[in-house]
């Protein structure tokens, strides 16, 4: 099915403060972002509700509902998960999930084809992993651990995407994430090319 018309309603509760996006064949109709850093079920409802008003939708106009599997809060992924899975049954919108670590790279114009994500997790944890687009999508997370041993231990040669709350040193080459999480979230399950996650299984009893 052609995705160039279909709006798409992205969900980012992983990593960082709730924010959602709303796009149509790839384009940004709309963005918000929790002022709160806490993750509730009560609060993404009610952003998303914002969103949709502000630009004229309603939920039956949602065609896809995009939202993180991780890495991130184990938290936030279940009301994430939980809130697409809801919108999807209600509505019929098609359920969409990608790793955060993939949806970053839709901040590169063209995506490296192996890269790493340092991502800021609550006040004083980070998520370093790497992805593959040439293993389909393969993934490692290498856990939450302190910035110079991240840095002290990261591969030169391959680029590196960082969250842009994080203050790395001048000596550090990589590119700072300049467009909300949300919005490539919604980029990249709205692509042609989008391949379903296969990670939802280990949820699926949560949510």
């Amino acid at each position: 099915m052609s995705t160039e018309a279909l709006t798409c309603l992205a969900l980012e509760t992983a990593a960082g403060p709730l924010s959602c996006a709303l796009l149509r064949g790839g384009e940004v109709l709309g963005t918000a972002t929790a002022e709160d850093s806490s993750v509730k079920a009560e609060a993404l409802s009610s952003l998303v509700s914002g969103l949709l008003t502000g630009v004229g939708l309603n939920t039956r106009d949602i065609d896809i509902g995009g939202t993180s599997n991780g890495p991130g809060s184990f938290t936030g992924i279940r009301v994430g998960i939980a809130f697409a899975k809801g919108l999807s049954h209600a509505t019929g919108a098609e359920l969409r999930l990608v790793s955060l670590s993939d949806a970053l790279a839709w901040e590169c114009e063209h995506p490296p084809e192996t890269f790493r994500t340092l991502v800021k997790l609550g006040k004083d944890q980070l998520i370093y992993s790497s992805a593959s687009a040439s293993a389909g999508g393969a993934r490692n997370i290498f856990g939450i651990t302190g910035l110079e041993a991240i840095l002290s231990n990261h591969p030169s040669q391959e680029p590196l995407l960082v969250d842009p709350r994080i203050d790395l040193p001048d000596r550090v080459h990589a590119t700072k994430i300049s467009t909300p999480f949300s919005v490539l979230i919604g980029r990249a399950v709205s692509a042609e090319d989008w391949v379903a996650a296969h990670e939802m299984e280990f949820l699926s009893d949560a949510v």
